[in-house]
């Protein structure tokens, strides 16, 4: 695959009760369906209903955002310029928007803690430590963001529109 969704029928993952059904290349459920793994077809896309918080977030105190992933995912190696996306901020609403990607901090965590493997969370936080400043964020895919499976290519995930929070 990797072309796009052109099946017309269904693919079903797990066993009853808690198996799900893929009729496109997006699912609702969350990953602790799956033993927090994780389904997808490459281009990995953002797992909207997974990430911690969710898109349009408001409220006080936010130390860090979770992206999560239908697949595992990686930053390309080097000699490419390694941010995993791009992370921009506004003090109120119809600001300029001021890049501050080079202010915030990126991990990868595993769904599986224990071995480590299969990184399918894109954790993002300010530089420095502890919350947000107070704004408006928007985050958006970087090309050095990449699909991590076996032995490559590794194409880049798959293009999403923002991931928003505002921070009060």
């Amino acid at each position: 695959m990797g072309n796009g969704w052109t099946s017309t029928g269904e693919v079903i993952i797990g066993e009853t009760p808690t198996f799900i059904t893929l009729q496109n290349p997006k699912y609702p459920d969350l990953p602790n369906i799956l033993g927090n793994g994780a389904v997808g077809e490459v281009r990995f896309m953002l797992h909207d209903e997974a990430n911690v918080p969710l898109s349009g977030w408001m409220g006080s105190g936010l130390s860090e955002v979770k992206l999560r992933f239908y697949g595992p995912i990686k930053v390309c190696s080097p000699p490419c310029i390694a941010f995993a996306a791009k992370v921009e901020w506004r003090k109120n609403s119809g600001d300029p928007w001021v890049d501050v990607t080079n202010q915030s901090a990126f991990a990868f965590e595993p769904y599986d803690l224990v071995s480590g493997v299969f990184k399918t969370t894109l954790v993002v936080t300010p530089k420095v430590g502890g919350n947000f400043p107070v704004g408006e964020y928007q985050i958006s895919k970087d090309p050095s963001l990449q699909c991590d499976y076996g032995t490559g290519p590794f194409p880049q995930v798959r293009q999403w529109g923002f991931y928003t929070f505002t921070v009060q």
